[in-house]
């Protein structure tokens, strides 16, 4: 029987401890998360395996170790609606990248195949820590003080006069500055999130 456990509650230095036990062997791992990441709306789950699937957050970066070597994994989802798992990490003063858009495993795979250890078998869901629940609870959180947020802001915006009912010139001046504002913010944070 396969199973994990969180050991630690995620703290304070964003550092999360897991064990997962299959059959008589006991695996440990100790992640470092970067960027917790969030739900996308329309966000995508990992490949069906013994009929449970995660969520895969957009913007998730967390660093582990595996095979010997400090790994830095990352998904992001691309313009065609598509997960691209990137795994990053250094031999010496070289930094070396491998990725897939089919699935973690698939990056797993492309790294272990780069360090020659291509025999060994881990699985994308475990080493990217999809299947840990309290960063899965912390993200749906977020997620729902996002929506609230939005909410808020939709409010905010109705009360807002249109701009061809304001009269005076440096009230209109004054809407064209706001809009500017809101429109760095925005691009910025594409910008940001790709």
């Amino acid at each position: 029987m396969n199973f994990r456990s969180v050991v630690d509650q995620f703290d304070k230095t964003h550092c999360e401890n897991a064990q997962y036990t299959a059959g008589n062997k006991v695996f440990r791992s100790r992640y470092k998360i970067i960027e917790l990441g969030f739900y996308l709306q329309n966000f995508k789950y990992t490949q069906k395996r013994n009929n449970i699937q995660y969520q895969i957050p957009d913007g998730y970066i967390v660093k582990t170790e595996v095979a010997n070597q400090v790994l830095r994994y990352e998904t992001k989802y691309t313009i065609a609606n598509k997960v691209l798992y990137t795994i990053t990490w250094k031999e010496g003063h070289a930094k070396w990248v491998v990725s897939s858009e089919r699935s973690a495993s698939g990056a797993v795979d492309a790294f272990l195949k780069k360090i020659n250890r291509e025999k060994s078998r881990l699985s994308g869901t475990h080493v990217f820590g999809f299947d840990i629940e309290i960063l899965h609870q912390i993200r749906v959180g977020q997620s729902k003080e996002s929506s609230k947020a939005r909410t808020i802001s939709k409010i905010i915006d109705k009360r807002k006069r249109p701009l061809n009912e304001i009269q005076l010139l440096s009230q209109q001046n004054k809407r064209y500055a706001l809009f500017e504002r809101e429109a760095c913010k925005k691009v910025n944070h594409i910008i940001l999130q790709y």
